[in-house]
């Protein structure tokens, strides 16, 4: 399992229907495939940790439209499939 940025929380941490609860009440913001607090600043380096938790694999090399939107270029990061070699 990869840890995150302590500025996210991933479905490691929270059940999935606590985080929806959780977007829903205005605490937090997707981010990605993970979840960070509202008032975390968006940046690269937050969305650069929620895409390398969410491939599995921190050998892997963002490209395209993931490197986009790591960098801001796009509104969402091209979906990603989890690996299940974890």
């Amino acid at each position: 399992m990869l840890v995150p940025s302590s500025r996210l929380v991933t479905t490691d941490d929270w059940p999935a229907a606590e985080l929806h609860a959780a977007v829903l009440a205005g605490d937090l913001v997707a981010v990605g495939a993970c979840w960070a607090s509202v008032a975390e600043p968006q940046d690269a380096a937050l969305r650069a940790a929620s895409y390398g938790w969410s491939v599995g694999d921190p050998r892997v090399v963002a490209g395209g439209l993931s490197a986009a939107w790591i960098w801001g270029g796009c509104s969402r990061p091209r979906s990603t499939r989890r690996s299940s070699r974890r």
